[in-house]
This record gives C-alpha cells, sequence and structure tokens, in this order.
C-alpha cells in the first residue's frame, strides 16, 4: 500500500503527556492525523506502519489498542469491504486544533454495526486485555472463541458498545483492587468480567467502593477518664504512648502535644 501525505502531523498535549500510552504510540497518533486530513480518516494498515517505523505488525497492533483504549482513536472494520480497517480520531472527545471537520465523519457507533454483521475486532479486544493486565495478578488470555465469543458479542451488542467502550470497561476493572487481586488472592478472569450479572456490577461501580478509606470513629469526650479535679481528661498519644491530660470538654477533637497523633483513652 502506497500512501504518502504532505500535511501535518498534530500531536496535542493530552496525548504527548499520556502515560498511558508507549512513546512510540504517540508518534503513531501524529502519523494518523497526517492520514486523516484529507478524507476524515485513515485506512493504512498494520503492515504499513509497520514498514514505516520499522517495527513488528505485533509491536504496531500494541501501539495501536493503547490508542483505542485511551479514547485517542476509534476503529471500524467492514467485513464486506474485504475487512478493510479504517481508523478516525476521536475528535469530539479530544478536539484537535488544526484538523478539518471532515474527522467527525466516523460512524456514530461503529461496532453497534460491527456486531450486527460479526465483524468485531476480536484480535484488537484480545490484544487491549493482555496488555491492560500484563504483569498483574489478572491473567492474560490465549484466545477468543467458541463460546467466550459468542458471550462476548452478546456483551457487545446489549450494552451497543465500541471498542472505545471495551477500554473504559477494562480501565473501570484496573481501578478496583479487589478485583485486581491486590486485597485477595482471588482476581477476575475474562469469562468472569463478560458474564452479564457481573457485568452490571463492575459497569455500576459496586467495586470500587473498598477502594474509598473509611472514615475514623469519632471518639466522644467521656471516653477519657476524668482527673482528680474534674478539669481535664487524660489522653495516651496513639503514636508513642505518652499521656497527659486536655481540656475535659475538647480532647476527643483534639492531637496530642508530643506527637500531633490522635489521642486514645487507653494505652497501646
Amino acid at each position: 500500500m502506497e500512501i504518502k501525505s504532505s500535511y501535518y502531523a498534530i500531536i496535542p498535549a493530552i496525548v504527548r503527556y499520556n502515560e498511558n500510552i508507549p512513546p512510540n504510540a504517540k508518534l503513531l497518533y501524529g502519523e494518523i492525523t497526517a492520514l486523516c486530513n484529507k478524507k476524515g480518516y485513515c485506512y493504512a494498515s498494520n503492515k504499513y506502519f509497520a514498514k514505516l517505523y520499522s517495527v513488528s505488525n505485533n509491536t504496531v497492533s500494541n501501539w495501536v489498542s493503547s490508542l483505542v483504549s485511551e479514547g485517542f482513536i476509534r476503529i471500524f472494520v467492514n467485513q464486506e469491504d474485504g475487512n478493510q480497517r479504517k481508523i478516525w480520531l476521536s475528535s469530539k472527545e479530544f478536539p484537535v486544533e488544526g484538523l478539518q471537520e471532515n474527522l467527525d465523519t466516523s460512524p456514530k457507533k461503529p461496532v453497534q454495526n460491527n456486531t450486527k454483521n460479526n465483524t468485531i475486532n476480536i484480535t484488537l479486544i484480545h490484544t487491549m486485555w493482555n496488555d491492560k493486565f500484563k504483569g498483574t495478578n489478572v491473567p492474560t488470555i490465549i484466545s477468543i472463541n467458541g463460546n467466550r465469543k459468542t458471550h462476548l458479542m452478546k456483551r457487545f451488542k446489549e450494552n451497543k458498545w465500541t471498542i472505545e467502550d471495551w477500554g473504559t470497561y477494562l480501565n473501570k476493572i484496573k481501578k478496583s483492587k479487589f478485583l485486581m487481586g491486590e486485597e485477595t488472592s482471588w482476581s477476575v478472569t475474562f469469562d468472569w468480567v463478560i458474564n452479564p450479572t457481573n457485568m452490571t456490577k463492575i459497569l455500576e461501580g459496586n467495586y470500587e467502593k473498598e477502594n474509598k478509606q473509611p472514615t475514623k470513629p469519632k471518639l466522644h469526650f467521656s471516653e477519657f477518664k476524668l482527673d482528680a479535679t474534674g478539669n481535664a481528661r487524660m489522653g495516651y498519644c496513639t503514636k508513642c504512648n505518652t499521656s497527659d491530660f486536655y481540656d475535659q470538654f475538647k480532647i476527643a477533637g483534639e492531637d496530642s502535644r508530643c506527637c500531633n497523633a490522635d489521642l486514645t483513652p487507653n494505652r497501646r
């Protein structure tokens, strides 16, 4: 495929300073902006980009999946047109100054059409999963076929998902310490997260609550021992266990004089 463009490449700050994508993926984004400027989309293949940057097709695939996962590009594969891939910039979510208005000509819900025609980009979904959870407690997957593929396609159709929505879903999973197996020996698997019941719970944020810091119970001044004068109460520093007397009514809200730490009624 001979594709040459004389247009300028644009890499906005939101892409340049994103820490979740490889440096070369940012360069690839700039190349895509140049190729999109003429028609509003880019149809260059991974093979073309691999030759351009002297890397493997798999490396380019990883770059592309990282850009999709962060919502910077959207992809549509048309099976009826020889599986030709078209790449659009997600310019509505991330406006790119200097590009023509025709960048907004991508289908509103490309994956919804893909699902109807059984053309979900399974390879990209596979790559996005493994890239997102590489080096974590969540197991990677070898393939998506059979019942696993059937269930996945049903979830996409039910939710009217695009590939960007899949990336958002994976980000939501990664934010939960419980789902990532950081709190127990259990962690999610691919089949578990595409189960409809589990997916609903994840989307509703049920597993994000455990990341919130619990509110420390507030003590009442009456829990602290009153001294012989009846004007002060004794409190112990939770850091060094040093005891001291404090105002009998304000003690519950004060910090220790020694360490500026919380006070407790009893020595630890």
